[in-house]
């Protein structure tokens, strides 16, 4: 979940000045709506991540590299 609300946040940075004239009520909804927006961006990622060993290799190596020095 956290890997997942990391990368939304640049996507909602990005969109923040139309967030901000929303009320409390509708920003859950906001926020689905930007999830839901970002999903064409995550699927593209996951296919060349799946179509190309040796960038999943790499992807593997940096996460590795973050997950053993926190």
């Amino acid at each position: 979940m956290c890997f997942f609300i990391h990368h939304q946040i640049p996507y909602l940075k990005g969109n923040l000045k139309g967030l901000f004239h929303l009320g409390l009520d509708d920003f859950p909804q906001a926020i689905d709506d930007a999830v839901m927006d970002s999903n064409e961006s995550h699927q593209e990622m996951m296919m060349q991540y799946l179509s190309n060993p040796e960038l999943a290799k790499g992807f593997a190596r940096v996460v590795f590299d973050m997950l053993k020095g926190a």
